[in-house]
């Protein structure tokens, strides 16, 4: 029987939740930086485009990479995020394609004004797929999945 080596990855978390951050800011952001305010957030899917494809070597070689954090313990449910082969392959295109639509974005709809809100939305998206595609379980990846339809909605 072959045994799965999990390797803790420290910064998994922070990179899954600086999406949600975000896309709190977005707004306030919008308002400082106007214009550009789609080349700055693009900084953050770029960013964690680059922090998975450090992984790349390790996930290429077999190892997998995950963070498990007890969540509602007395219902056995874990905030639990798996990188594996798979899972890498898509948030490396959910990341390499949210920098393209915010640099696109910030040129194709300047001067809406709703466009802060458009980037919050858009940022929630994102993180909310990172969810569905890197979760170890089906509570998880369901919670991500509706985040992804609200903010779709949205």
């Amino acid at each position: 029987m072959h045994e799965t080596i999990i390797t803790n990855s420290g910064l998994l978390l922070p990179a899954l939740a600086s999406g949600y951050l975000l896309s709190g800011l977005a707004r306030w952001i919008n308002k400082w930086f106007k214009q550009y305010t789609g080349m700055v957030l693009a900084l953050l899917p770029l960013g964690l485009f680059i922090y998975f494809g450090t992984l790349l070597p390790g996930v290429a070689a077999g190892e997998l990479f995950g963070v498990e954090v007890n969540w509602v313990p007395s219902l056995d449910v874990n905030l639990s995020f798996v990188v594996d082969g798979w899972g890498l392959f898509m948030a490396l295109i959910v990341c390499g394609m949210g920098t393209l639509v915010f640099v696109y974005a910030g040129s194709y709809l300047k001067g809406h004004r709703e466009i802060g809100r458009f980037y919050t939305f858009l940022l929630m998206f994102m993180a909310s797929m990172l969810v569905v595609v890197l979760s170890n379980n089906i509570f998880l990846m369901f919670i991500g999945w509706e985040l992804t339809s609200i903010s779709s909605f949205f």
